[in-house]
């Protein structure tokens, strides 16, 4: 063993399934770090073309959820060969695999190896997976896949499927730093500049993803070092192929952070949560939007007719994946992965 992973989660309505702990030993003589403490989805916020409808399918009923929706229960099927259905009511899967080649040098190399959880939200026509693989190198792959079938009434009509999430990361701690790193270059200079600045003078609010800036957040500890004394921390990087601008206040920004407090959950009542608490060294909650646009195909399913019946749509959407990645800055004294030297 050169890494390992230690994860608490759990599951419910208006939840979904979400990380309770997540730790990491970055090498045999390390001692556990603590990375996350609750971390999942906030809301998932669907709009359509037209402009109606817009479900958000997390949100409790007398907020303007769409309904009272959970994991639903999973199989050997879901598990493949290389899983086992797990946790409470059979609704996770965890699974142990390959990731692909993570380091090649000529003759030499090392194929990854992760630990992925995941369930499966039954919501109205749409499944949602929702999905976290903790890799041995120390990454966190944050993922939601929106599948199963298009609306029936509207099967045609293109609609995004934001994923909204809330991550307390507690580097080795509850009091962590935020900070924003930015890639600056000038196409008539053959140099450039990466600027590491405080997350908006280090009080709550939010900021937007610049894909030419390569925007990422950098989440320290104060008091955590590596083996070779440099300050460790987690980088917080999007994936994405676009960023979802919508009528409503709140999804007009990227990325937020908060002081963490346990009642404030819902995505759509960010802009008072942020009410410009100072965040240093404090407790803090980063909210990213995750979007998917999915634009109708023939793909999607197909038109049923049978005599007697009207004609019906029906549907099998393949998966499409939103989500972020958090990796390791500086956890590690040096690569686990580098052949032993003789």
């Amino acid at each position: 063993m050169q890494t390992a992973w230690f994860v608490t989660f759990d599951h419910a309505v208006h939840r979904g399934l979400f990380i309770t702990s997540a730790f990491f030993k970055p090498g045999p003589n390390r001692d556990w770090i603590k990375v996350l403490s609750d971390a999942g989805p906030s809301e998932i916020f669907v709009p359509y073309q037209s402009g109606e409808p817009r479900y958000l399918d997390l949100a409790h009923p007398s907020e303007g959820g769409a309904g009272e929706f959970g994991l639903i229960p999973a199989s050997q099927r879901d598990a493949g060969r290389c899983g086992q259905v797990i946790g409470r009511n059979n609704a996770v899967i965890r699974e142990v695999t390959e990731k692909g080649v993570l380091w090649k040098m000529n003759q030499l190399v090392y194929r990854g190896h992760k630990m992925t959880l995941w369930g499966t939200l039954g919501s109205g026509n749409y499944n949602y997976i929702l999905s976290y693989a903790f890799n041995d190198d120390g990454m966190i792959e944050f993922r939601g896949g929106a599948t199963a079938s298009n609306l029936p009434e509207k099967p045609f009509e293109a609609h995004m499927h934001n994923i909204i999430w809330r991550v307390n990361v507690d580097l080795n701690g509850a009091k962590n730093t935020v900070s924003v790193v930015r890639h600056i270059e000038n196409t008539n200079a053959p140099t450039w500049r990466d600027i590491v600045e405080p997350f908006n003078n280090n009080r709550e609010g939010s900021i937007e993803f610049n894909p030419r800036e390569f925007t990422t957040l950098h989440v320290a500890s104060a008091n955590l070092k590596n083996g070779r004394g440099s300050p460790s921390g987690y980088m917080v990087m999007p994936m994405y192929r676009g960023t979802a601008r919508h009528m409503e206040s709140w999804m007009r920004r990227d990325i937020w952070v908060t002081r963490y407090k346990p009642q404030e959950i819902g995505f759509q009542f960010i802009e008072r949560y942020a009410n410009n608490e100072p965040i240093a060294n404090e407790d803090i909650v980063i909210w990213l939007v995750t979007s998917s646009l999915h634009i109708a195909r023939d793909e999607d399913g197909m038109i049923v007719r049978r005599q007697g019946q009207p004609a019906r749509f029906v549907g099998a959407a393949v998966t499409m994946w939103a989500g972020f990645d958090m990796k390791p800055h500086n956890i590690m004294d040096n690569t686990p992965f580098f052949p032993a030297f003789k």
